[in-house]
């Protein structure tokens, strides 16, 4: 190699869309790629080693779901997270969790908020998915044998509210 880094062989990311997303799926995709350092998208299914499918809910959440996967053909070695888009202009609102419309162990199951015009929200809820899906890719990447690094220049979402008060700590001490 030639230097003191290790090589990390790129993991690549298909995303499966369902439904009217605007561009969610390039933003959820991006800030994945901000988190995990070896992501890159893939062009096929056969070339990735993990499928993004994105269900936005229309009518019956359970509906909807059953919808999208049955829809959505990839092949079961592969990891897979099932991104559930709630439209709203409510940033607080509350859903209903869909892994309870989801009968698939092979599958993690995160809800986000999203408004058709303006795409992903900034929000809690949001947050929240994605922390949960760098987790969890992570974790079952280790099991099949996918290295996933996290980004070690990155600071959690949590200390990135922090972060702006580090300018005012040297003014006390």
């Amino acid at each position: 190699m030639g230097n003191n880094e290790p090589s990390t062989k790129k993991v690549k990311v298909f995303s499966i869309l369902a439904g009217k997303i605007k561009n969610c799926h390039k933003e959820f995709f991006d800030i994945l790629r901000n988190r995990i350092e070896n992501l890159e998208e893939a062009r096929t299914v056969d070339e990735s080693d993990i499928i993004l499918v994105f269900c936005s809910i229309v009518s019956r959440a359970g509906t909807d779901i059953d919808a999208a996967l049955k829809n959505s053909v990839y092949p079961t070695d592969k990891l897979a997270v099932l991104v559930v888009l709630h439209h709203t202009f409510d940033p607080e609102k509350t859903v209903p969790d869909s892994r309870r419309c989801v009968n698939r162990t092979d599958i993690l199951t995160v809800d986000c908020l999203f408004c058709e015009d303006t795409g992903l929200l900034k929000c809690q809820k949001n947050s929240d998915a994605y922390d949960k899906t760098v987790y969890w890719l992570i974790q079952q990447g280790a099991k099949i044998g996918i290295t996933i690094s996290p980004c070690q220049n990155k600071s959690s979402s949590f200390t990135d509210v922090f972060s702006s008060f580090l300018p005012l700590r040297g003014r006390w001490e």
